[in-house]
């Protein structure tokens, strides 16, 4: 049988035929409380569904999608491949609907005293869910010591559902008295099956939550090859496959952007009009399926270039499917920031993307097509190296305002001169409101930052009263800013992959640095420990004029970490050798330094040699550049 791939109600699962447990299947696992990071409680999933299910109605979605289903088809036998848990709980659900107010048997029972879904490989389940199929079964607690696995948590799920429906109910009588002393005038399904709780006892609800489970509870109905089932079950549940909210949209949106909606009519009943109708219907699934196979190969691009590892470190994404495009369109479209890829949600995600965007053809293709803009527009940040490089810097400091800051980016044409504006505003502490507003906080941080900049320790993390100020951090900052500047003025792409494994380091290094304590003894500065300083390039502390020093910004680099032990605390001209040495013929081991593409480290180790008055003079014309860069006055010349 050939692959295929349709969307069903549950109603119309229940009605395709008697579902077969294959032997390779495990035990019936719903029953089982799990504690994970979705379900920190330890709930069974039947009972994480019946909530899920639960709060669907009550909010009238008119679509609710549970996970995909994969099946082998032989007429009337369905193997399931993937959903074996999922159909086992939706007949127990069945069953017990059926118990409560029946007209369910179409669905549960079928012909020659058979039920929907067959245990045949276990005799003692499959006895068990032929006496559930019955109206008049009546729930009983499971027993521990004489039931069997499959039993016991087949009563255990039933006693959820039993139990979730008792306290939905009793939910529903606690808000009937609220909802309508308010005289609220809303009117779903729900609201009117709570009007008549009084007088039916409840019957209108579990009758409503019926209609809603056959009619507007759906999944995804995958069928596959009989050879290939054992191959695709191995690789579904060995390697925890699961159904992403993204699959489930790009099935719904190629599904409905390549509808054609002309409606065709024949226009006499002769032999030939109907031949012409025949003729535009064909025309019609041509034009449906180039469509579709259009899109589809659209989108599969649109994966390949999120999932390629330089874009999704670069914008931050883990490699999740289609990175950021889908929620960001969804957030720019509806305003709303609950699209989520966490698989308890995936339902619930796709029911509200489908109904905010996909409501019919027309408004389908519409979407489509800005959901390409959008896609144009990440890649055009990516491909271009200057809007590259602002972008890039934007995201590495955005912290918690990246969502914000992204949802601004998209929405306003910024040019590279804005993009680099909101970068280096963001990494004095400036929020997008006060870029956005030019609000007096920018100079007042930008000034704050100056101060820090300039005073003679940035490399510690402590000022001179003590206190922690994120100094080390700033430094950082700036140093990135600086590299980021020398690389756009060459039009290149910055590498940002130095932020996660960044180190800030000095050039001359600072156990190299002496002082004469109280004893008339010549000591390092790092430690208080005797040093010989005929032995090497070393530097007198009292010899820096007030505001330099070793730690200040004109001694400091930035490197990448993995290169920082190659460093250590050589002097200046074995650091410049070891920055600068090229690969040994034939030595597959060594490589040139990574930090070599770090353009303002580099530009240091160019200097001939390097001293306090060689410090002194790069620190001020790093100032120079700051001040510049944020329009603030420079200090040292006023």
């Amino acid at each position: 049988m050939s692959q295929s791939n349709n969307v069903c109600s549950v109603d119309e699962y229940f009605q395709k035929g008697i579902f077969i447990i294959p032997n390779y299947q495990r035990g019936y696992k719903w029953g089982v409380p799990s504690i994970t990071k979705e379900n920190n409680e330890g709930k069974e999933a039947v009972g994480t569904l019946m909530n899920s299910l639960l709060n669907a109605f009550k909010q009238n979605k008119q679509e609710y999608f549970l996970q995909g289903i994969t099946v082998v088809e032989n007429n009337p036998e369905i193997t399931l491949i993937d959903g074996q848990q999922r159909t086992t709980t939706l007949f127990i659900l069945l069953s017990f609907l059926n118990s409560k107010i029946g007209h369910l048997e179409r669905l549960i029972n079928r012909e020659d005293n058979k039920i929907a879904i067959q245990y045949n490989i276990r005799a003692e389940s499959h006895k068990f869910l032929k006496e559930l199929s019955s109206p008049d079964y009546i729930i009983v607690d499971p027993d521990a010591q004489n039931d069997s696995q499959d039993v016991y948590y087949f009563k255990k799920a039933l006693n959820t559902i039993n139990n979730s429906w008792l306290n939905f109910v009793e939910q529903a009588k606690n808000e009937f008295e609220k909802r309508f002393n308010e005289e609220q005038k809303e009117t779903t399904e729900y609201t009117t099956a709570l009007l008549k709780m009084h007088n039916d006892n409840g019957t209108a609800l579990i009758t409503s939550f019926k209609d809603f489970l056959l009619n507007k509870v759906k999944m995804l109905y995958i069928t596959i090859k009989p050879e290939k089932a054992t191959t695709i079950f191995k690789m579904m549940n060995g390697q925890k496959a699961e159904m992403k909210v993204e699959e489930l949209i790009k099935s719904a949106i190629l599904s409905q952007s390549s509808r054609v909606t002309k409606p065709i009519e024949a226009k006499g009943n002769d032999i030939n009009a109907l031949l012409q109708v025949v003729k535009e219907k064909v025309g019609e699934e041509w034009e449906i399926n180039s469509l579709r196979s259009k899109y589809a190969r659209e989108w599969d691009k649109w994966l390949y270039w999120w999932n390629r590892k330089d874009v999704s470190e670069y914008f931050g994404t883990n490699r999740s499917p289609l990175g950021l495009l889908l929620e960001y369109f969804y957030s720019i479209k509806s305003g709303k920031n609950n699209y989520s890829q966490n698989k308890r949600s995936v339902g619930e995600t796709f029911d509200t993307f489908k109904s905010e965007f996909l409501k019919d053809p027309k408004e389908a293709k519409l979407n489509f097509n800005e959901i390409r803009r959008l896609q144009k527009r990440f890649e055009d940040w990516y491909e271009k190296p200057l809007i590259y490089n602002a972008i890039g810097f934007i995201l590495k400091l955005a912290g918690d305002q990246k969502r914000q800051v992204l949802m601004h980016l998209i929405k306003e044409k910024l040019s590279y001169e804005d993009l680099m504006h909101i970068g280096k505003y963001l990494a004095v502490g400036a929020t997008l409101k006060e870029i956005i507003e030019e609000s007096q906080e920018l100079h007042d941080k930008s000034t704050g930052i100056l101060n820090i900049l300039n005073e003679e320790d940035v490399y510690n993390e402590r000022n001179i009263e003590g206190e922690k100020d994120n100094r080390k951090e700033m430094a950082f900052r700036q140093l990135l800013r600086r590299n980021i500047e020398m690389d756009n003025d060459l039009n290149r792409k910055f590498d940002f992959s130095i932020w996660n494994d960044r180190s800030l380091e000095h050039v001359h290094p600072k156990s190299k640095v002496y002082k004469i304590d109280s004893y008339g003894n010549t000591v390092r500065c790092t430690n208080n420990k005797i040093c010989d300083i005929t032995k090497g390039n070393y530097i007198n502390k009292a010899d820096f004029e007030e505001g330099y020093s070793e730690h200040c910004i004109g001694n400091l680099f930035l490197l990448i970490g993995k290169d920082n032990s190659s460093f250590n605390d050589s002097d200046f001209a074995d650091k410049k050798n070891i920055l600068f040495a090229m690969q040994k013929a034939g030595d597959k081991n060594s490589k040139l330094k990574e930090s070599i593409k770090l353009l303002h480290t580099t530009s240091a180790f160019a200097e001939r040699d390097w001293d306090i008055s060689i410090i002194k003079r790069r620190k001020d014309e790093f100032i120079d550049t700051f001040c510049s860069a944020y329009s603030i006055p420079n200090p040292k010349k006023n």
